[in-house]
């Protein structure tokens, strides 16, 4: 099916070319008019990609003794990391572990351990990798041997390599391309119409 759709695109406009009828000229004036107005969905929809992956939630922790719990909204892809920013430098997995981290929900999750081609900022500490759609909360304890080391941190949920591959490379960029070709194809088709007219008229002008 794709394969006739651009079949069309690339053969309906020499045909509406060809022909002298008004209404060819006025489906040519509607083809690359049609070709702006998708280019134009094609370039929103990639600003809402570019927005989607530099989604980050931000939550700050609370430190007193006791059991806390996060909110932590589902991502568009199901594919998230967390990480620990702030504090006193970059914490230990000892000092991670004494805060029984745990999602409520079956969540598949790898904790403290950074994956291959998984970067983080200078300061951060890796917290969790996960894979979920949806909302969930995030479960943590801290007591009175602890509590200090929580101080002035903030969990950061973002895509992780692999949601922001396929937002990138798989979404964003085919949007690119198409958005270009496209947006040229018709400019073309434009000029085309438009030094067609430009000669009709200098024929149709009646001579001195």
């Amino acid at each position: 099916m794709p394969w006739i759709i651009l079949l069309t695109l690339l053969v309906l406009p020499f045909l509406l070319a060809q022909s002298r009828h008004a209404a060819a000229r006025i489906g040519l004036l509607a083809f690359w008019l049609g070709l702006g107005v998708y280019v134009a969905l094609l370039l929103r929809e990639a600003r809402r990609i570019e927005d989607d992956l530099r989604t980050q939630q931000r939550h700050v922790l609370e430190n007193t003794v006791g059991v806390h719990r996060v909110e932590i909204a589902g991502m568009s892809q199901g594919s998230m990391k967390g990480v620990l920013r702030g504090g006193d430098g970059v914490l230990s997995r000892p000092d991670l572990e004494t805060f029984r981290w745990k999602f409520r929900d079956a969540v598949p999750a790898t904790w403290f351990e950074p994956r291959q081609h998984e970067e983080t900022e200078p300061g951060d500490t890796l917290l969790f990798h996960a894979q979920w759609a949806g909302p969930t909360s995030l479960e943590y304890r801290v007591d009175e041997a602890n509590a200090r080391v929580l101080a002035q941190r903030t969990l950061i949920v973002s895509h992780d390599s692999s949601a922001e591959h396929m937002l990138r490379d798989h979404a964003l960029s085919p949007i690119h391309v198409g958005a270009w070709a496209l947006g040229l194809w018709g400019g073309l088709w434009m000029v085309v119409q438009g030094v067609q007219e430009w000669t009709r008229r200098r024929r149709a002008a009646p001579g001195p």
